[in-house]
């Protein structure tokens, strides 16, 4: 269980630096650190919303064999 939670805390973070990079966001700011924030929680629902997604899709699929 601990090895999960780093691991997810490490993707977490690894998304973090690459919202920030590809928006070159100056977070020495606070209007750059409140547009990183907005950034990353837009990021965060929509993972979510798609999680979910295909999660639905799946427990519809008919999973038992044909006889």
């Amino acid at each position: 269980m601990k090895k999960i939670i780093i691991i997810l805390v490490a993707i977490l973070v690894l998304i973090g630096f690459v919202i920030l990079i590809t928006n070159n966001y100056d977070l020495t700011t606070k209007d750059g650190r409140i547009d990183f924030a907005k950034s990353y929680v837009s990021w965060f629902e929509k993972s979510v919303k798609n999680s979910v997604n295909v999660i639905g899709y799946a427990i519809k699929l008919d999973w038992l064999p044909k006889n």
